[in-house]
């Protein structure tokens, strides 16, 4: 099943980290991997980082929501590199020249197709298309239902591809409905 944090406040300080791995979803309900619900407060302190993890197979991702958010300068929420697997994802490229296609198409020979949504985007990023591509870029989800605070950081990147004739995944979705 899907992984669940409830609680009452969750704070993340004095450079701790909390890693969310997500399991895979059936994109219907739930349609999450990994739920972190806290009733009043989801903060991260200075120097302090939750990394969340989209299942590489099949894109189920963590999906964070509380009352209010804080994220401190010095602080985020990373989910670098951390979304569909190599060569997997539905704009996966499809040759080890072709690059992961999002919310826009890849590019190079083989490229992959643009999927999701641009304007609501909560799914991760593909994979590129050969052995020696790099992952997608994982996604985060914040539902907040009273005042997020956000002086830090948010990121969901994919990387660069290691060889010279390889291809990069897509990047990742940062989604945040207040």
């Amino acid at each position: 099943g899907n992984s669940r944090i409830v609680c009452g406040a969750l704070i993340v300080t004095n450079g701790g980290v909390l890693q969310v791995w997500s399991g895979p979803t059936n994109a219907a309900n739930p349609n999450y991997g990994a739920l972190v619900s806290a009733a009043q407060n989801l903060g991260v302190g200075a120097n302090s980082w939750i990394y969340c993890r989209s299942d590489g197979d099949n894109g189920g991702s963590p999906l964070f929501r509380a009352a209010t958010m804080d994220v401190a300068t010095g602080g985020g929420i990373d989910a670098d590199i951390w979304g569909f697997a190599l060569m997997k994802g539905p704009g996966r490229g499809t040759t080890m020249y072709g690059g992961a296609g999002h919310a826009g198409p890849g590019t190079g020979a083989g490229a992959g197709v643009a999927y999701g949504s641009a304007t609501a985007p909560v799914t991760p990023g593909s994979g590129g298309g050969g052995t020696e591509s790099s992952e997608g870029g994982g996604a985060i989800r914040v539902e907040v239902t009273r005042t997020l605070t956000l002086d830090g950081t948010l990121r969901a990147n994919s990387w660069n591809a290691p060889g010279v004739h390889h291809a990069g995944g897509s990047g990742g979705a940062i989604y945040l409905r207040c």
